[in-house]
């Protein structure tokens, strides 16, 4: 396996000499000591340790991984499979680099053989356009002369703009400028909308633009179906493009939304990751007025029979069809969605295939439902008052129960827990269509299918955002539609350019990209809950007040640890008064002899809320000591200048912010042999309490 460099905190500024030095450890897999989400494994660097886990790094293994593969991949065993990847094409322009293995590192073709792992290679294509670009030797002149060479063109496409250019901005600014916003009254638009929805702004008015999108080819309309059966109205609106993504994606997930839509009627939302270009879709807006099993059921009827008018080809799901590609459906526990969608696709079934010989529509859910886990674990945190926290995360753990007599177990456990709330939470999940979407071994799904598709539904909720952000909310039925093709045809454009050209939206937003964000940022999220919990610890044990922190020089590996817990985390902690270290590297000229000292300024401030700076700024020259560098480990706060509130203007290097009812300790070396208590008296005067009990606990080597 490939080395990563496990590096100790604050390591890169030396804070001390007998810092841990830097350590290159391999990747490796741990055992939990409990079962953990499902995982009996974890990945670590091989220095990790229980009782040294804070300087190591560790992950959790994502829902998404398969922990027997991934065994077997550190292990170097051999590896037996087909990839299931979409094609792509990308572009990636020749500044980011790449320069080291030429190997496609975002979107990976993967080929297993005999244990070997082998990626795409990116190939270099040299563009022969050329210019050149005169500037003025004067650099006070702001303007360049460009030349390009006439003949050879780009041998590639454009590639996007990170940012508007000036002549954009400018553009847009005189737009807004000439079209003005005087006279723009509620009335007056109101007036304009009903000239150009004559028909009106609800049902009637969706029917208009329904007639309106037979005129054109199907492969224009955006308005494919209205449906009304008694007091049940659907409405199908899909553009052809984004639908065709149906037939190369593993899973769609779908769900409600009600933000976009006034009146009678909701949005149901359709949304797929399309991995070929790396960003998520919505691939369908339906809208319908009633929440119930047969309105579900006939959401799902129009949709295979428009898939099927649109692209002429069926919905096709891989365990019940010849040739399917869908392997799951993501919804989020809505029981009547559950049983409609169960009902409608019963008629897919091809008992040759599938071996399901006698379908129902809770059977057909059993091999394609995927319920997302978030939502199941959002009912679990309303039961956090009720048990302890074992119980808690016994709750938690029941997605990953491994067996039906598992299954039973926990049931009778519940039953003994009498509580009416809990038992009812269980009740609803044991309800048919619900634990075969939520535990894999209630599923019939196969486990390379429970792998390989998403346990929650992230990606449609992010695109609920994202539709809201483009189109707005709370508008008419018709002002949704349309608005909403509007965006879905500007989607659509951009997904077949990014497929035409290779350039992509956002290039690094591959499943391997995402996968790392995650990781890094839940790890991120550990380390500072680690730390915080270091930190009360170390305040028990050394007996300080929550408030005032206070660094301990003694004990090697306790004072390292307070010391970098102080410096990383207290500025943003604390409430009342800290210690601030930072570094004064200037030499400091001392007013008796009018000579640059070689010694080091110590500056201490106690600048109390309710009393000032009462202490004022004293400062003292030491000689040289072995700490150094410690104001690039201390966060920048944001605040007005220390000179200003200080009323002292340093003479070597302004000091950043620092709150009034913060303690600072100025300083980057500290000299051995120095007594502290002399220090502290110098400061405070002999004998004095407040020194002492500021400054208890400090001890110089």
């Amino acid at each position: 396996m490939a080395h990563i460099s496990c590096n100790d905190k604050f390591a890169p500024q030396t804070l001390i000499k007998q810092a841990i030095p830097v350590k290159e450890c391999t990747l490796t897999l741990n055992k939990h000591g409990l079962r953990r989400d499902g995982r009996t494994h974890f990945v670590s660097c091989s220095g990790w340790k229980p009782n040294w886990r804070d300087d190591h790094c560790s992950y959790n293994i994502p829902n998404g991984v398969d922990e027997e593969l991934l065994i077997k991949l550190f292990e170097s065993a051999p590896i037996e499979g087909k990839s299931l990847m979409s094609t792509c094409s990308r572009i990636v322009p020749s500044r980011v680099g790449l320069t080291a293995s030429r190997n496609c590192s975002k979107v990976f073709f993967l080929v297993f053989n005999h244990s070997k792992l082998s990626s795409s290679k990116m190939v270099k294509h040299k563009c022969k356009a050329y210019r050149t670009i005169f500037v003025p030797t004067d650099k006070t002149v702001q303007m360049a002369c460009i030349i390009y060479k006439v003949g050879p063109a780009h041998s590639h496409p454009a590639l996007p703009l990170s940012k508007p250019s000036k002549t954009a901005k400018e553009l847009y600014r005189r737009c807004v400028e000439a079209a003005g916003i005087v006279g723009t009254t509620a009335r007056l638009v109101e007036q304009e909308k009903a000239k150009m929805f004559p028909k009106g702004h609800g049902l009637e008015g969706a029917l208009a633009l329904y007639d309106a999108d037979q005129e054109l080819p199907i492969s224009e309309r955006y308005v494919h179906g209205i449906e009304i059966h008694s007091s049940t109205k659907v409405i199908f609106t899909f553009n052809p493009t984004l639908i065709a993504l149906i037939h190369e994606t593993i899973q769609f997930e779908s769900d409600g939304t009600f933000k976009r839509v006034e009146g009678e009627f909701d949005e149901y939302e359709l949304t797929t990751w399309a991995s070929g270009i790396n960003f998520a879709v919505t691939i369908g807006h339906i809208y319908f007025n009633w929440k119930n099993q047969a309105t579900y059921k006939a959401i799902y009827d129009g949709l295979q029979k428009h898939v099927g008018m649109i692209t002429g080809q069926p919905i096709r799901f891989h365990v019940l069809q010849k040739g399917g590609n869908i392997q799951a459906v993501g919804t989020d526990m809505e029981l009547a969605e559950l049983q409609g969608m169960g009902d409608s696709f019963v008629a897919l079934n091809e008992p040759e295939h599938s071996k399901i010989l006698d379908p129902t529509s809770e059977e057909i859910m059993k091999h394609i439902s995927k319920i997302c886990i978030t939502h199941f674990k959002r009912g679990v945190h309303d039961l956090r008052s009720l048990v302890s926290n074992d119980e808690y995360n016994h709750l938690m753990n029941v997605p990953y129960l491994e067996s039906k007599i598992a299954i039973s177990e926990f049931t009778e456990w519940v039953k003994q827990k009498k509580s009416k709330k809990i038992s009812d939470w269980w009740n609803h999940k044991l309800q048919a269509f619900i634990l075969s979407g939520i535990i894999q071994c209630c599923s019939k799904m196969s486990a390379e299918s429970w792998v390989l598709t998403n346990s929650t539904t992230n990606i449609n909720k992010d695109m609920h955002s994202f539709t809201n952000k483009h189109t707005g909310t709370k508008k008419s039925l018709v002002e949704a539609i349309l608005s909403a093709r509007k965006l879905d045809n500007e989607v659509a454009a951009q997904l077949l350019l990014s497929k035409k050209t290779g350039i992509l939206k956002n290039p690094a937003n591959s499943i391997y990209d995402r996968m790392t964000r995650n990781a890094t940022r839940h790890s991120s999220v550990a380390r500072k809950k680690a730390e915080r919990e270091l930190l009360e610890v170390l305040c028990q044990k050394y007996g300080l007040d929550k408030h005032v922190w206070v660094l301990n020089m003694g004990d090697s590996t306790d004072s390292q640890r307070l010391l970098e817990t102080v410096l990383g985390i207290i500025c943003s902690e604390c409430e009342t008064s800290v210690w601030i270290l930072e570094t004064n590297p200037a030499p400091i000229y001392s007013e008796s002899s009018n000579r640059a000292s070689s010694a080091t300024q110590l500056n201490l401030s106690n600048m109390d809320s309710n009393h000032g700076s009462s202490n004022g700024i004293q400062q003292l020259d030491l000689l040289d000591m072995n700490l150094t560098n410690f104001y690039q480990s201390v966060p920048m706060n944001p605040g007005p200048m220390s000179s200003d509130l200080y009323g002292h203007q340093s003479s070597s290097m302004p000091l950043f912010g620092i709150p009034d009812n913060q303690l600072v300790l100025d300083t980057d070396m500290f000299a051995s042999g120095q007594s502290w208590d002399n220090i502290v008296n110098g400061f405070f005067g002999e004998g004095s309490s407040t020194g002492s009990a500021m400054m208890s606990g400090i001890v110089f080597p």
